[in-house]
C-alpha cells in the first residue's frame, strides 16, 4: 500500500480505516502490518483469503478527520487544499488544486485550469511565504506569488 502519512507507517497508527471498494464503503481493522521491502503490507481482521484480499486491490483508504492530529497555524492536510481555488496577487485565476505532489525538496501545487478550451496544468511550488501567500479553507481559495507567464 501506498500511504501519504510521514512517516509512512504512521497510517497505522488511525484505525479503523474505511476502505472505498466498489463504490461501498466498508470500516476495516487492521490485525498486522510489516515493511516489505519499500513497501508498507498490512492484513485486515476479517479478512482470511487472497480472494477478500485481492477484492480490495485499488481501494482508497480514509480515516475520519477526528483521528487527525491538529495542525498549526498556517499549515494544512493535502485533502483541506485539493479543490480549491487558486489565484495570484493580481487577482487573476490560475485554476484548481487538483493534487499535491512531494518532491523532497518540498511539496507542489498541480493547478488545473482550462485555457481557450485546453487542459492546462501548473506546477506551483508550496513554499510557505515565498510563494504561497494566504490559504483561506472558508473562502475556497488559495492566494500565490506566480504569474501566469511562468508557465510558458
Amino acid at each position: 500500500m501506498f500511504s501519504y502519512t510521514d512517516p509512512a507507517e504512521q497510517i497505522f497508527s488511525y484505525q479503523p480505516w474505511l476502505i472505498l471498494s466498489h463504490s461501498e464503503v466498508v470500516p476495516v481493522e487492521i490485525a498486522e502490518w510489516r515493511w516489505q521491502g519499500s513497501k508498507l503490507v498490512a492484513r485486515f481482521k476479517h479478512c482470511e483469503s487472497r480472494n477478500d484480499a485481492d477484492r480490495l486491490v485499488g481501494s482508497e483508504i480514509f480515516v475520519a478527520s477526528e483521528q487527525l492530529a491538529a495542525l498549526e497555524e498556517n499549515e494544512f492536510y493535502w485533502h483541506e487544499l485539493e479543490g480549491l481555488a487558486v489565484c495570484n496577487l493580481l487577482g487573476e485565476s490560475l485554476g484548481v488544486v487538483g493534487k499535491l505532489m512531494e518532491t523532497g525538496a518540498n511539496d507542489v501545487l498541480l493547478v488545473e485550469d482550462e485555457c481557450d478550451g485546453t487542459r492546462v496544468e501548473r506546477l506551483i511550488p508550496y513554499v510557505w511565504d515565498q510563494v504561497v501567500k494566504k490559504v483561506d479553507i472558508e473562502a475556497g481559495l488559495v492566494t500565490v506569488d506566480w504569474l501566469h507567464e511562468y508557465d510558458q
